[in-house]
């Protein structure tokens, strides 16, 4: 196992759904914590198979170590990343994690998209003058050539890594998918064999909804009568003298009121949710962003709107890329890249939204796992071995 690839963190939190996604959907499992002297970390050996269906020998064994600060907090990736990489000497190097997006981008950007860094500065830094700190773009660092341009090149389509991500269904979406049963169940009482949803759904027309293995897979041993009270004190349900429940008149216009906006209701918004790619330059800065200009009702960061004034090529900011090219591109012949899938929009919403955090971490790790399944390894040694080659070479003229 020649081949080691290095996927950084900025907190322990965000290593879980690294490790959810990596175990789910490749042949790996991770060790347990373990300590260096300033990071922490997790390791696994990632068998990758042949590409012909027939031959399904392992064609790769990639060593992938999950590093991450060791104090478990956000922001302090940049004091680890020079260890990490000088300790694992890794042919590849990839940050995940969140950013915040530009919502009004040439190509629109959605919650859950990924992000690519062709390059990133620090907005933090300038030149003291007598109108205060100047920003300039001189600090800007390129993500590598050949890696950027390979994942260019790849059409990503062939790969099912949208897919990786599973999070749970909410409790509010299980219980109006409830009253969408009970829903169903009234509005197709004289045949249930009519109803589309149910068919969609797998249920047995010939049981109650309480009686349907697909509702108690959904809800368990005791929620299914926890979401149906709570839907009876809500008046949405109400039961008859034996306890058995039907839909309310007001459930049964809320529903159809829904159906009628929407579609189609409730929907899992997370199965509905397709990435997309955009490949862009980052505006990087250490610190929590506080501060925001208030704008027809919506707060913009005001880190962002300096980072658009001295660069329209701007189309999301964080708090470690331009650190971890800064120091990656330090470490010859590793290729490295940040990966990001946007949690909120800098340019004009920026309440994080917590629902997404967990989803965003997935999907940045999910495509993280797509790039190394896609990466060519071999190449990357050979470009090692040209660029000892040539320290050789140069070493022994010069003397």
């Amino acid at each position: 196992m020649n081949h080691c690839v290095c996927i950084l963190h900025s907190s322990h939190t965000e290593v879980f759904s690294t490790i959810s996604i990596f175990e789910n959907n490749s042949v790996i499992k991770f060790s347990d914590v373990k300590q260096s002297s300033d990071f922490a970390y997790r390791e696994g050996t990632l068998e990758i198979k042949n590409n012909n269906e027939s031959d399904n020998t392992v064609s790769l064994s990639i060593r992938v170590i999950l590093s991450f600060p060791s104090n478990q907090t956000s922001g302090e990736i940049v004091l680890n990343t020079s260890h990490v990489l000088d300790t694992f000497k890794p042919s590849l190097a990839i940050l995940v994690g969140t950013c915040s997006g530009y919502k009004d981008n040439e190509t629109p950007i959605s919650r859950g998209d990924i992000i690519v860094a062709q390059s990133a500065f620090n907005y933090q830094t300038g030149i003291n003058t007598n109108d205060g700190l100047q920003f300039t773009l001189n600090d800007c660092i390129q993500a590598n050539k050949s890696l950027l341009s390979a994942l260019k090149l790849t059409d990503h389509s062939k790969s099912d890594w949208i897919n990786y991500p599973s999070i749970e269904v909410s409790t509010t979406y299980k219980r109006e998918w409830l009253l969408r049963a009970f829903f169903e169940y009234q509005d197709h009482k004289d045949n249930l064999a009519k109803s589309v949803w149910l068919r969609e759904q797998s249920f047995d027309i010939k049981k109650t909804p309480a009686r349907n293995t697909v509702v108690q897979e959904m809800f368990g041993n005791n929620q299914y009568d926890n979401e149906k009270n709570v839907l009876v004190k809500d008046g949405l349900l109400e039961e008859d003298e034996n306890g058995i429940p039907n839909i309310s008149d007001k459930g049964f216009e809320k529903i159809e009121v829904l159906l009628n906006r929407y579609g189609n209701y409730p929907y899992n918004l997370f199965k509905e949710i397709k990435p997309n790619i955009h490949f862009g330059q980052f505006g990087c800065g250490s610190a929590l962003e506080q501060q925001y200009e208030v704008k027809d009702k919506k707060r913009i960061s005001f880190a962002f709107k300096q980072c658009r004034e001295k660069s329209n090529g701007i189309i999301a900011i964080d708090r470690d890329t331009h650190s971890f090219y800064l120091t990656a591109s330090n470490h010859k012949g590793i290729s490295f890249i940040s990966i990001k899938s946007v949690l909120d929009y800098a340019d004009g919403d920026t309440n994080q939204n917590n629902n997404y955090i967990d989803y965003c971490n997935q999907v940045s790790s999910s495509f993280a796992l797509h790039t190394i399944k896609s990466h060519s390894f071999e190449n990357i040694d050979i470009k090692r071995s040209k660029y000892s080659s040539t320290l050789f070479y140069n070493q022994n003229t010069w003397i």
